[in-house]
């Protein structure tokens, strides 16, 4: 993990522009794998609307690449881990290195 976000006690328009940024902040420091604690809603009413609101949005997130549950030790069912896309400095910068190999 390289970065994480933090929404909880974040209302829903709070935690989807902290997320947005978040995102796009990762993005131009070529970050990719990422942990967003979103917490469980145990305590919330209605229970688990920030869970629900937080799996929809990024997959709408042209960088987001993968999305999975995170472990027990980084929140479980409150967290989830992401993976987004190489950069494409970083993909030319990944074929130059490996043309230099073959070449």
């Amino acid at each position: 993990l390289q970065a994480s976000l933090d929404l909880h006690q974040k209302t829903l328009n709070e935690a989807r522009q902290s997320l947005v940024q978040f995102i796009a902040d990762c993005e131009l420091r070529d970050i990719r794998c990422l942990l967003i604690l979103h917490g469980k809603g145990e305590r919330s009413t209605p229970r688990a609307l920030l869970k629900s609101y937080v799996s929809a949005w990024l997959p709408q997130l042209p960088a987001v690449m993968a999305i999975h549950s995170a472990e027990r030790r980084h929140g479980g069912g409150g967290a989830l881990y992401v993976l987004l896309r190489k950069s494409e400095r970083k993909k030319a910068e990944n074929r130059e290195r490996h043309q230099k190999r073959l070449g």
